[in-house]
C-alpha cells in the first residue's frame, strides 16, 4: 500500500509539473536553480536518488521559492525511508503556492503521522480539514479509503500517545541472540523449548535462514545455546514455524529457488506451507511434506495452528498490479490431525482491511487472536492488534495494543505465551539492523485466558507400554473440542484454560475410553497426568461417572453428555461389539424403587445410543439397584461414586 501511495504522489507531482509550466509558473527564474532540479529529476528517473536529492538542495538553497524542488525533495526523501524528512520538505512546498497541489495535504499529513510526530500530524490534519484543502479532489480508485485510515489512525495514534500502557521489554535473557538477526519464535506448551528463524551468512556468502532450537530447564530460567535443526534445514530459506504444542510436529513456510526449486521438497510456487514431524526415536524430524491445498501458486507463509490441530491459519499475499501485492489472513481446517487439508478461504470477521494483515498467532485459548496490520488505525507503520473470536464464529473487531508496544516503526511477530502475561517479538532497539528476540509484559486488556499445559503419557494398564496413536482430547462443559492430539510414543501435551471446567479424555479403537473432569483455579507451568487404558476384551467394563440426568429422574439432560459422546464414535468404529448396560443406584430410598430407577437409566443410556443411529440389537439393559455398591453409602463421597452406569464388554 506504501508504494502504492508513492507512485501516486510521483504521478501527481508530474501531472502537477505539467500544469504549472503550462501557467508558467513550473521553472525557477534563477538558471542555476532550474539547471540543478533538472540535473535532479534525470537522477531520480535513473533511480540515483541521494545525487538527486544532493541536486534538488542546490535548487532550493539557490531559489527558496522553487515550488516543485520542494514537493520532489519530499518525494525521494519518502523514496529513502526518511518520512520526517519528506514531511517537512512537502510543507516547504504546499506552504509556497496553498492551492498549487491539494493533494499533497493529504500526503503531508499521511508523512507526519509516519513520522511518529503525533501532535503536528493532528493539527496538520485539522488545517486541513478547517481550510477544506481536499474537497475539490477527484480521488482515484482507493485513494479516498486511504485517507480516510489515515485520519483515522492520526486521531487515534494521538491520543494513544498521550496514554501510553505500561509495559516492561527486554532483551531475551540467555543465550539465543547473536550477532546475526534472529525472529519468527515458536514455542512449545510447557514454555520449556524454543523454535525460531536466525539468518545467518552461508558459504556462498549469502544470507540464509534456518531454524534453530533453544531449551531451558524451567520456565523462567535463561535460554540454552541453540543448535541447527539439520534435518529440516537446507541451502534455501527456512522460516516462520507454528510448533504444536508437544514439540513433536510443526508448520513452516519454504520458498521456491530458481535453480533448485524447494531443496528435496514438492511446492506448488513462491512460497508453500510445509509440515514435518519427529519420524524416529532420535528424534530427529522429516524434511517436511507440503500442505497441498492451502497452498497454491501465490506466496503462503506465516502459519499458526490452533490448540485441536485442526485450524491452520496463515498469510496469503497476491500480485493487484505492477510492483504491488496484498496480503491477508487466510484459514484452513481437517477432519483431525491426520487428515488432509480443506482449501482456503479468508478469515472470517474483521481482521482483513484493504492493507496488510500478516503473523496471525492463534493463542492456544482458542479465541484470542494476534496479527499484524497497517490497515487498521495505528502509530503509523504496521501495528500490533489483538482480535477476540465471537459466538458466531466471526472474529471481532481489532483493538491496537496501544503506545510503546507499537510505534510508527513496523511492529512484527509476536508470540504469546501460555499463561498469556508474557510475550515475544523481533526487534532491533537495541542494535539498529540486527532484529533480536525480545519478550515483554502484556497489559491486562491484551491478555488471552490464561492455559496450563496437561502432560503425560498413555500406557496399556496390564503391560505398561505407550499406546501409539491414542487420541487425546480436551472438551469444554459444552462439549466443544478445544484441543486434541494423537498420541506418539504414548506422549501428549495439551492446554487446559485456567478457571473452567474441562472434560480431559483418551481413547484407542482397541481400548476402553478415560474421561476426566478437570478444572485449574490457578495457573502453572504444567500439570503431569498419565493415563493408564484397559483393553477392549469380553468382560471388560467403563464404568460412566458423568451422566447427566434431570433431578431425581431417569430422562437424560439435553445437550452434551462428556461420557455417552465419545463413546458413540468408539462404538461406530467397532461395529461388530456388543454391550450391556447396567444401572446402579445407592442406597437413598427403598430398594425396589432403586431397582427400578436403575432400570430406568439402563433403558435412557441404550435410547441416547439409538437415537445416535446405533442399532438396539448391539445392547442388554439391566438394572442392580443398589445391591453392588463401589463403597460405604455412609458417606455423600461414597453415595456418589455407587450411583452410576456401566458398560461391559459382551463380545
Amino acid at each position: 500500500m506504501k508504494g502504492f501511495v508513492r507512485w501516486a504522489l510521483f504521478v501527481s507531482l508530474v501531472a502537477m509539473s505539467a500544469q504549472l509550466w503550462a501557467q508558467g509558473m513550473g521553472k525557477s527564474e534563477d538558471r542555476k536553480a532550474q539547471k540543478a532540479f533538472d540535473a535532479g529529476l534525470a537522477a531520480y528517473m535513473n533511480q540515483e536518488l541521494e545525487a538527486a536529492l544532493e541536486s534538488l538542495r542546490y535548487a532550493v538553497n539557490r531559489d527558496d521559492g522553487f515550488v516543485e524542488a520542494w514537493l520532489m525533495m519530499g518525494q525521494i526523501c519518502e523514496d529513502l525511508n526518511r518520512p520526517s524528512e519528506a514531511a517537512d520538505a512537502l510543507r516547504e512546498g504546499l506552504e509556497r503556492r496553498p492551492r498549487g497541489f491539494l493533494r499533497g495535504y493529504a500526503d503531508w499529513v499521511r508523512l507526519l503521522h509516519m513520522s511518529g510526530r503525533y501532535d503536528e500530524a493532528l493539527e496538520a490534519l485539522e488545517d486541513v480539514e478547517r481550510n477544506e484543502f481536499l474537497l475539490p479532489i477527484r480521488w482515484e480508485e482507493g485513494e479516498l479509503a486511504a485517507w480516510h485510515r489515515t485520519r483515522e489512525s492520526v486521531r487515534f495514534a494521538a491520543q494513544a500517545y498521550k496514554q501510553p500502557v505500561e509495559v516492561q521489554a527486554r532483551a531475551m535473557p540467555g543465550a539465543v541472540n547473536t550477532a546475526d538477526p534472529e525472529y519468527g519464535p515458536a514455542i512449545t506448551l510447557n514454555g520449556l523449548t524454543l523454535l525460531f528463524t536466525r539468518e545467518s551468512r552461508a558459504d556462498a556468502g549469502h544470507r540464509q535462514e534456518d531454524f534453530f532450537v533453544s531449551t531451558r530447564r524451567a520456565v523462567g530460567a535463561p535460554w540454552e545455546d541453540a543448535m541447527p535443526l539439520v534435518s529440516v534445514n537446507t541451502s534455501g530459506n527456512e522460516g516462520a514455524a507454528a510448533m504444536a504444542g508437544d514439540g513433536r510436529s510443526f508448520c513452516f513456510a519454504a520458498c521456491e529457488s530458481p535453480r533448485y526449486d524447494y531443496f528435496g521438497r514438492r511446492g506448488k510456487g513462491s512460497c508453500d506451507l510445509f509440515e514435518t514431524r519427529i519420524e524416529n526415536a532420535n528424534g530427529r524430524f522429516g524434511l517436511g511434506t507440503n500442505l497441498d491445498a492451502p497452498n497454491t501458486r501465490a506466496w503462503e507463509s506465516q502459519p499458526s495452528l490452533s490448540a485441536d490441530g485442526r485450524t491452520l491459519l496463515f498469510v496469503r499475499s497476491i500480485s493487484v498490479g505492477p510492483g504491488r501485492r496484498h496480503a491477508d489472513v487466510f484459514f484452513a481446517t481437517r477432519q483431525g490431525p491426520e487428515d488432509d487439508w480443506s482449501a482456503a478461504q479468508p478469515l472470517r470477521g474483521e481482521v482483513n482491511t484493504p492493507g496488510d494483515e500478516s503473523n496471525p498467532m492463534l493463542h492456544p485459548d482458542g479465541k484470542t487472536l494476534y496479527f499484524v496490520s497497517d490497515g487498521h488505525p495505528g502509530m503509523g507503520g504496521k501495528d500490533l492488534f489483538v482480535s477476540r473470536l465471537q459466538a458466531d464464529g466471526r472474529w471481532g473487531s481489532p483493538k491496537n495494543l496501544g503506545y510503546p508496544i507499537n510505534t510508527q516503526a513496523d511492529e512484527g511477530h509476536l508470540l504469546v505465551t501460555a499463561a498469556g502475561d508474557l510475550a515475544y517479538f523481533a526487534t532491533d532497539r537495541d542494535d539498529p539492523g540486527n532484529l533480536d528476540l525480545w519478550e515483554l509484559e502484556l497489559p491486562m486488556s491484551a491478555r488471552p485466558s490464561p492455559v496450563v499445559a496437561i502432560e503425560g503419557r498413555v500406557t496399556d494398564l496390564v503391560s505398561g507400554q505407550p499406546i501409539e496413536g491414542a487420541m487425546v482430547e480436551v472438551v469444554s462443559d459444552l462439549g466443544e473440542l478445544l484441543a486434541q492430539v494423537a498420541t506418539a510414543d504414548g506422549l501428549f501435551s495439551l492446554p487446559i484454560p485456567v478457571g473452567e471446567k474441562w472434560w480431559f479424555r483418551a481413547h484407542h479403537p482397541h481400548y476402553i475410553m478415560s474421561i476426566v473432569p478437570m478444572s485449574l483455579s490457578t495457573w502453572q507451568p504444567a500439570k503431569r497426568l498419565d493415563i493408564a487404558l484397559s483393553r477392549l476384551a469380553v468382560g471388560s467394563s467403563l464404568v460412566l461417572k458423568n451422566l447427566r440426568f434431570e433431578s431425581g429422574s431417569s430422562l437424560l439432560s439435553d445437550g452434551f453428555q462428556p461420557d455417552l459422546d465419545p463413546i458413540i464414535e468408539a462404538l461406530r468404529n467397532q461395529p461388530d461389539l456388543r454391550v450391556r448396560i447396567v444401572g446402579h443406584t445407592d442406597n437413598t430410598g427403598n430398594p425396589k424403587s432403586n431397582l427400578q430407577l436403575s432400570e430406568a437409566r439402563a433403558q435412557a443410556v441404550l435410547e441416547y445410543f439409538a437415537n445416535a443411529g446405533l442399532s438396539r440389537e448391539r445392547f442388554e439393559t439391566e438394572g442392580r439397584g443398589q445391591t453392588e455398591p463401589l463403597m460405604s453409602n455412609d458417606t455423600a463421597e461414597g453415595k456418589a461414586a455407587n450411583r452410576r452406569t456401566e458398560l461391559i464388554v459382551l463380545d
